[in-house]
């Protein structure tokens, strides 16, 4: 386990951009694992700790916030029927709508099952596990052409694959040195440049509701978009 979950801490200096670091997450906990999606917000994994919900064991699930960190939101895998036992980890967007991401066997290794839920309705309907053949997995990612790049391994020695969901396995070998565990696959190719996503601060004439969207097995017009959260605003 040691040799499949290290790691080595290397420190970087900061390029003088003008500019500070700023917090932009408060959790007593811990928060893991951001990626940048398409529309501009910051999806990260995040331990919580919610009383007696699950047993009192908490959960580690999918947030996003956006990049200031003034509207954190809740995605998926902190409800009952979102597998709360399985954390949910190395989450990364796709171009077909989905979320890829690691359900792993336990808080510490790292490594478990390839999964994903829908990006725009996020519910345990739209969630599926990818991974059926008993092969360790992690750090997914998925390419522009709409293939998804895995590392995976039977018990050792991962090694990047291509990962074919019609089969639940992976399928071509991408790279593997024997000598090493290969993660983290990070293919180079233009990116477009996220919108930004305007944050304002509260004033006087501020006000604060709370919009409840309409439950997902509620919704029965074809078409309609899927709500699926509570938000304040």
């Amino acid at each position: 386990m040691d040799r499949i979950c290290g790691h080595l801490l290397v420190g970087l200096d900061m390029p003088n951009v003008d500019t500070v670091m700023d917090k932009i997450t408060y959790n007593v906990s811990s928060n893991f694992d951001p990626t940048l999606t398409r529309d501009g917000n910051i999806m990260f994994s995040s331990t919580q700790g919610n009383g007696t919900h699950n047993n009192s064991n908490g959960s580690t699930c999918l947030l996003v916030d956006n990049w200031d960190g003034s509207y954190p939101r809740h995605i998926y895998g902190n409800a009952v029927s979102e597998q709360p036992d399985a954390p949910k980890i190395q989450a990364r967007e796709a171009s077909d709508g989905y979320v890829y991401y690691i359900e792993a066997l336990d808080s510490n290794s790292g490594i478990g099952n390839l999964a994903r839920v829908s990006w725009t309705t996020p519910h345990a309907k739209t969630q599926s596990r990818l991974s059926n053949d008993g092969r360790l997995y992690r750090s997914p990612h998925p390419l522009p052409d709409g293939r998804l790049m895995v590392s995976s391994a039977e018990r050792q020695d991962f090694g990047i694959y291509y990962f074919c969901a019609d089969k639940g396995t992976v399928s071509e070998l991408v790279y593997d040195d024997p000598e090493w565990n290969d993660h983290q696959p990070q293919p180079v190719y233009p990116r477009y440049k996220p919108r930004w996503i305007n944050s304002f601060t509260a004033g006087k004439e501020f006000g604060v509701t709370t919009v409840t969207y309409q439950p997902f097995d509620q919704v029965r017009v074809e078409g309609y978009p899927h709500s699926w959260s509570t938000t304040i605003c």
